[in-house]
C-alpha cells in the first residue's frame, strides 16, 4: 500500500511539474549554473545556491555502492528523481524519491549514506533550502536546509528529519564549503535513532562550463546489532554544462578508515535541466 501511494505521489508530481513550469520554460536562457551543488549531483557536497524565484530545476541521478568488506551487499541505485522550485529569492522547495534497485544492508539494519536510506524504497523527501546571506569579502555565505523523509516506501524507517547547515567562502575562483547535518530516525532500529554527518570540500571551474569538486565526507550512527559505526569517503566529481539549461555530472568516492559501514567505492552519474 505504501509503495502504491509513493508511486502515485511521484507520478503526480512528475506529471504536474512540467505543466506548472511551462511559463518558466519560456524565460530567457542562462539559468543553468554548473556550480550549483546538490547532494548526489554528483557528490554529497551541498552549497548555498538556490534555484531562482519562479524557476524549476529537474534532476535525475543514479549511484552504485560496494562495500564487501563491511558486509554490505552491492547496491545499484538509488535512482533519484529530483524537483526544485524557487518560491522566493534565496529560498527553494525540494522533492526527491530514491528508487533503490538493489538492497544494501548491514546485519539487517538500514544503511544510511548521506541523506539516503538505501533499503527504504520510494520514500519521499520534502524540504527547503534557505540561503541566509550573500557572501562578502570577509563573511562566508550561510545556508540552512530542512527536510523530512515520509515513510511512503518499502522498508521505511518512519518519519525522518534532517537539518543541514552550509557555509561557503570563495578565494579567487576556488570555493570552499563546509556541511554539517543531523538526521533523526523516526523508527528506532534497536538504538539507531540518529545520524550525524560532516563534509569539507572545494570546487574550482576548470573551464567556463565545467566544475571540478573534491570533498571528504564522514557520518556516524548507531546500528541495531553493532556498536557505533562510521562512514568515511573521499569524493571527486565533475559537472559539465551541455547548454544554458542542461548539466551532466559524474563522481566517484573511495572509502577509507576502519569504519565497518564505510563503502569500498561509490559511483554516481546525473543529469539536470533548468527551466
Amino acid at each position: 500500500m505504501k509503495v502504491r501511494f509513493g508511486l502515485a505521489v511521484f507520478v503526480l508530481i512528475m506529471v504536474a511539474a512540467p505543466v506548472f513550469a511551462q511559463e518558466a520554460a519560456m524565460a530567457p536562457k542562462g539559468m543553468s549554473d554548473v556550480r550549483n551543488l546538490e547532494a548526489g549531483f554528483p557528490t554529497q557536497s551541498v552549497d548555498t545556491m538556490t534555484v531562482p524565484q519562479g524557476k524549476f530545476g529537474f534532476g535525475l541521478s543514479m549511484g552504485y555502492l560496494n562495500a564487501k568488506g563491511g558486509g554490505i551487499d552491492d547496491v545499484l541505485g538509488p535512482v533519484v528523481p529530483a524537483v526544485n522550485y524557487g518560491i522566493l529569492p534565496n529560498l527553494q522547495l525540494m522533492f526527491t524519491m530514491p528508487l533503490t534497485i538493489g538492497e544494501g544492508k548491514i546485519n539487517g539494519g538500514n544503511l544510511i549514506y548521506g541523506n539516503t536510506t538505501y533499503s527504504a524504497n520510494l520514500d519521499t523527501d520534502w524540504g527547503f533550502m534557505w540561503r541566509i546571506n550573500e557572501e562578502t569579502e570577509y563573511l562566508p555565505s550561510f545556508g540552512l536546509e530542512l527536510s523530512t523523509k515520509a515513510p511512503t516506501g518499502y522498508g521505511a524507517t518512519g518519519w525522518n528529519g534532517t537539518a543541514l547547515g552550509v557555509a561557503s567562502k570563495t578565494f579567487g575562483q576556488l570555493r570552499t564549503f563546509v556541511n554539517a547535518a543531523i538526521t533523526t530516525i523516526g523508527k528506532d532500529l534497536g538504538g539507531q535513532n540518529h545520524v550525524d554527518s560532516y563534509l569539507l570540500g572545494a570546487d574550482y571551474p576548470v573551464m567556463d562550463n565545467m566544475d571540478l569538486i573534491v570533498d571528504v565526507f564522514t557520518s556516524q550512527s548507531t546500528f541495531s546489532s553493532l556498536d557505533e559505526q562510521r562512514i568515511n569517503v573521499a569524493e571527486v566529481g565533475a559537472r559539465y554544462a551541455l547548454s544554458d539549461c542542461d548539466t551532466v555530472s559524474a563522481g566517484v568516492g573511495l572509502g577509507f578508515g576502519p569504519g565497518a559501514a564505510t563503502p569500498d567505492f561509490t559511483v554516481t552519474v546525473a543529469y539536470e535541466r533548468a527551466m
